[in-house]
This record gives C-alpha cells, sequence and structure tokens, in this order.
C-alpha cells in the first residue's frame, strides 16, 4: 500500500468516526425533542439519520414513538416493525405494538394454526439468524469431534458409550439446521408491508375498478404474495387475498 492509498484510508476512517460522532449528537438531540413533547422534530432528527444510511433498533424504536405520539399509525407500525428485526423480544418493543394495535380499525383474527405450528414458528421467530449461525458451526464442531472420538474407541471395541450422547448432539445439530434454513428462507422470500393511508380498497384484479374484495385501514400489517408492476397481491393474517396498489402501502 502506498503513501497516497495510506492516507485514503486514514482520511476514510477519520471521517467515519466524526460522521458516527455527529449522527450521535443528532440522536441525542432527537431524544431531547421526544422528551420535550416535540414530536415532529424528533422525527426530523431521528430521520436525518437514517438518510445518512444509519439504522438500528433503538433508532427506529424511538421514531416508532414518535410518530404514535402525532397518532400516525401507520408510520408508527412501520418503525415498530423495523426496530423488531433488530430488538429480539425486547419486553418494552412488544408493550407499544399491542398499545398500537388496540388503536387500529382492522381486527383482524388470525388463521388457527396447530400447536406444533404455532411452537415452531415462535421458536424461528425467537433465535436471530447470527445466533443460529454460531450455534450450528458450534454443534457441527461438537458432531466433528464426538464422531472422530467415538471412532476412536470403537475401533478399541469401546465406541458404544458414546453412541447415544453422539446420536443426541446430531440430532441438536439437524434441529438447529432446520431453523436455520426456516430462518433464512423466511428472510429471502418473505416481505411483509404496512398500511399507510387513512383507508384503501383492496381489488380482486391488480386494476383499477376490479372488483372490490375488501377495505384495509392505516396501520395493519399484510403479506405480500406477489408483485405485478405497481400492485402488490396481499395476504391478511385470516387468509383472505386482494389486490393492493404500491403506494399505499410500505414495505416494512
Amino acid at each position: 500500500m502506498d503513501v497516497i492509498q495510506k492516507i485514503l484510508l486514514i482520511t476514510f476512517i477519520v471521517a467515519q468516526v466524526v460522521t458516527a460522532a455527529n449522527l450521535h449528537d443528532v440522536f441525542d438531540q432527537g431524544n431531547q425533542y421526544y422528551q420535550q413533547g416535540e414530536y415532529q422534530k424528533a422525527i426530523e432528527s431521528y430521520q436525518k439519520i437514517l438518510n445518512e444510511g444509519f439504522e438500528s433498533g433503538p433508532l427506529y424504536f424511538n421514531l416508532g414513538d414518535a410518530y404514535y405520539k402525532l397518532g400516525e399509525l401507520g408510520p408508527a407500525r412501520l418503525n415498530y416493525e423495523r426496530a423488531s428485526k433488530y430488538l429480539k423480544n425486547d419486553e418494552s418493543l412488544q408493550e407499544n405494538m399491542q398499545l398500537l394495535k388496540l388503536r387500529l380499525v382492522d381486527q383482524i383474527e388470525p388463521v388457527p394454526q396447530l400447536f406444533l405450528s404455532v411452537v415452531w414458528t415462535r421458536v424461528v421467530d425467537f433465535i436471530t439468524v447470527d445466533a443460529l449461525l454460531w450455534i450450528v458451526a458450534g454443534l457441527l464442531w461438537l458432531v466433528l469431534i464426538l464422531f472422530a472420538v467415538r471412532y476412536y474407541f470403537r475401533s478399541r471395541g469401546r465406541g458404544d458409550r458414546f453412541k447415544l450422547l453422539f446420536a443426541f448432539i446430531f440430532v441438536i445439530f439437524i434441529f438447529f439446521t432446520l431453523i436455520s434454513i426456516q430462518k433464512i428462507y423466511n428472510l429471502e422470500n418473505e416481505q411483509y408491508g404496512i398500511i399507510m393511508k387513512s383507508s384503501v380498497t383492496s381489488r380482486a384484479e391488480p386494476k383499477i375498478g376490479a372488483t372490490e374484495v375488501f377495505i384495509l385501514h392505516e396501520g395493519t400489517r399484510v403479506k405480500i404474495e406477489r408483485i405485478t408492476g405497481e400492485w402488490f397481491e396481499v395476504r391478511l393474517a385470516d387468509g383472505k387475498t386482494g389486490w393492493l396498489e404500491r403506494a399505499n402501502l410500505e414495505i416494512i
């Protein structure tokens, strides 16, 4: 690395540090605005940070709180949902989300699921991808070590003592591997959106004037099944499907 490249690298690092410090001050300023009840100014401060490409759970959480205080349920839920990707199982976030849901017009009852399906979904949602990858990697090494140890003692006629332990660890390894596959598949293939307009009409087909299927209101969460041009086919928690114009919702 020549002198110019070193200078450029140092300049880049210093610029990143200065930017991070400045944005931290902006975040603190936003928190002060929020404490003073100036929620719109708090939103503007938080939005400045997002515009710089920086994201975090607390940032989205506080932004959702500010929108909630202003009664803007769509943006509030959108940012709460985004915060939940970073703040897994955060009690304060879950409490605020529940309070918001009580204020929504659309109270949609989800389709009943089998007990095992519910448990599986909760397990998949509970653990982050990073944690799952570390767990799977650790279990893989443990499986390989136990396999080698069992093979060593088996060659001496004493391999049965490790048979049950090896089988137990291997089953756990397979279990967490399946969870990881499911988690990654969900992240890659499932998209959800939040209704941002006060009231929107869902259509049977992706075109204006098509048969009306149902009406949704601000803050409702929908699953995006397909995208056709400027239209989204969405599915509700109760299983109903319909088409919405792209401008009516924001992807989480």
